[in-house]
């Protein structure tokens, strides 16, 4: 099975103390603006072998986004820098201390949420930074980092650049960017799907649900609500039921987690 937590540090720490947690990531090693890869891969690994022994075997961390707009609600200190490179650098070490601890670790939120001015766990937040300063600034740790990690999160921001939906619900992003042109195998998941960027009348959030899916995700995240579960499931199968295309698909993003539970063996 995966058992899946969010144990960033610092705000987004679903664990609290005695968990080891040093604080927000763009302040480890005292701060951004210094680079000590072995500090930080000591640390992850750290995290890593102290969720492995709850049993946990996944990480939603670290988060690879660019702190492009300081007035961003949501993701502040969460980063591990205000560069691509640094970012990559930084998290890139972390992300293999987690590895070396036991736990695989989900690189956050593609294809880069630093620069949305609404918080997604609220409502719709729009990224209307060019095609070219995407691929300069939020692209790029992504890029960099794409072949250490197994699994990446989406985010439900928009990107007007490159589509008019959420980026969770885009097949423009998911299967034309991320897999086509950055070459990535591993697995797709959503971020939390009960968050105000989408719709979260029922019948609207179900198919959202078959949407995100059928446009590449391979994992939907439900992190509240049993019910909401039992209907996400109920949306799935009843859409491979009346689609050949879309049973094929869910078979595919079935291989893929199959995959990752056996990596984490």
């Amino acid at each position: 099975f995966v058992i899946a937590i969010d144990q960033e540090g610092g705000r987004v720490a679903r664990l609290k103390s005695p968990f080891p947690d040093q604080g927000p990531a763009e302040f480890l090693v005292e701060g951004y603006q210094d680079r000590d890869d072995l500090w930080l891969e000591n640390y992850g690994m750290m995290v890593g072998g102290s969720l492995k022994v709850l049993g946990i075997n996944v990480n939603f961390a670290p988060v690879v986004d660019i702190l492009a707009n300081e007035e961003n609600p949501s993701i502040g200190d969460r980063v591990f820098g205000r560069t691509p490179e640094l970012v990559a650098g930084r998290a890139g070490a972390y992300l293999k201390g987690l590895q070396q601890g036991g736990v695989q670790g989900c690189l956050k939120h593609f294809p880069g949420q630093g620069d949305a001015k609404v918080d997604t766990h609220e409502g719709t937040a729009i990224i209307t930074a060019a095609i070219e300063l995407l691929e300069k600034r939020e692209f790029a740790p992504f890029e960099n980092l794409l072949a250490t990690s197994p699994m990446i999160m989406i985010s439900h921001s928009v990107y007007s650049a490159l589509d008019d939906k959420p980026a969770s619900l885009s097949e423009k992003i998911m299967k034309g960017l991320l897999r086509e042109r950055m070459g990535f195998s591993g697995v797709i998941v959503s971020d939390d799907m009960n968050m105000g960027a989408l719709p979260q009348d029922l019948q609207l959030w179900s198919e959202a649900i078959v949407e995100a899916v059928a446009a590449g995700a391979d994992m939907v995240l439900v992190c509240q609500h049993l019910e909401k579960c039992q209907l996400a499931h109920e949306a799935l199968v009843k859409a491979a039921q009346s689609s050949k295309v879309f049973l094929a698909r869910l078979e595919e993003a079935a291989a893929r987690m199959t995959k990752l539970r056996r990596s984490l063996l």
